[in-house]
């Protein structure tokens, strides 16, 4: 048996309806308990519900059309279809319309709650899947570096904005790209090299640096690596990370020349340390030398 759920029954036979209740409240579920179709999505507004178990007949729409509206309004629901009245049309629609299973009456309760087992297990890893894709892109999306996947031709799959915002292409001409095209020929073949190291699996190859044509021909120097992304001991993919060095290297650049200027400044001044040692021994031997002229006059 699986963790509870919250599950919504709707069915206006009242019998059925308890009896169900019953059932999975004594299984460790959260039950409520509606007779008809417009009561449900109300119910499903205010209290979202992990999984609905609806009977195909109900006095004011039919299953079927609850269905299709707890899918539009509540996409994240498993719905069970139950009904006396089975037959291979609605069993169809109901497939169709995303149910998750279609159960006709009477049925085996253990059977049921495999079901619902089941369609609350899909329901979590759904979750579990949204939430770790939502996480995914948060960092994705934040993250001041432009991090891309590619396939083993070397084709752009997924970039972060950042990758926009770095190469100058919008996201739908981003994907597909030849990432080599965004090189010179240089840094194509430095690439190439690293690119052909993650795709044999030799692990992460260290950043190398390289000017990045942007889509406005104008060049961005970027520091950049790949490492392949493995699925069952197999480099399915590569992803790869670059980043924007140009203040860097301004950076590096300004202190260069600062440190030549201070150089500099040094120089001169110990130039002038000694031009004025030389001048000051001058002017001492020079008065050094007036008295023994007076003597000698």
């Amino acid at each position: 048996m699986g963790e509870g759920g919250r599950i919504l029954i709707v069915d206006d036979d009242a019998g059925t309806r308890e009896t169900l209740g019953d059932v999975l409240e004594r299984a460790g579920h959260v039950v409520r308990k509606v007779t008809e179709g417009l009561a449900a999505l109300n119910s499903l507004t205010s209290a979202a519900a992990e999984a609905a178990i609806i009977d195909l007949r109900l006095p004011d729409i039919s299953g079927l059309d609850l269905l299709e509206a707890i899918k539009l309004s509540s996409p994240e629901t498993e719905v069970i279809i139950i009904t006396g009245h089975a037959s291979m049309p609605s069993a169809l629609q109901a497939i169709n319309g995303a149910a998750f299973g279609y159960l006709t009456k009477p049925f085996e309760t253990p059977h049921l709650i495999a079901m619902l087992d089941r369609a609350l297990e899909k329901h979590r890893l759904a979750r579990a899947l949204r939430e770790s894709e939502e996480q995914y892109r948060l960092v994705t999306e934040h993250i001041s570096d432009a991090i891309f996947f590619l396939d083993l031709d070397g084709r752009l799959i997924f970039g972060n904005p950042r990758c926009t915002k770095l190469t100058g292409y919008g996201a739908d001409e981003f994907q597909r790209t030849w990432i080599f095209s965004l090189l010179t020929p240089e840094g194509a073949v430095e690439a190439q090299a690293r690119f052909d190291a993650a795709r044999a699996g030799r692990g992460m190859s260290p950043p190398f640096e390289t000017p990045l044509i942007r889509k406005d021909g104008s060049l961005v120097r970027v520091e950049a690596d790949f490492t392949g992304v493995l699925k069952d001991g197999r480099v399915i993919g590569l992803l790869g990370v670059a980043r924007d060095i140009s203040e860097r290297q301004r950076a590096d650049q300004a202190l260069r020349e600062a440190n030549q200027a201070l150089t500099a400044l040094v120089t001169d001044l110990e130039q002038r340390n000694r031009e004025m040692a030389l001048l000051s021994e001058w002017a001492i031997s020079c008065n050094a030398a007036i008295p023994r002229r007076r003597l000698m006059a």
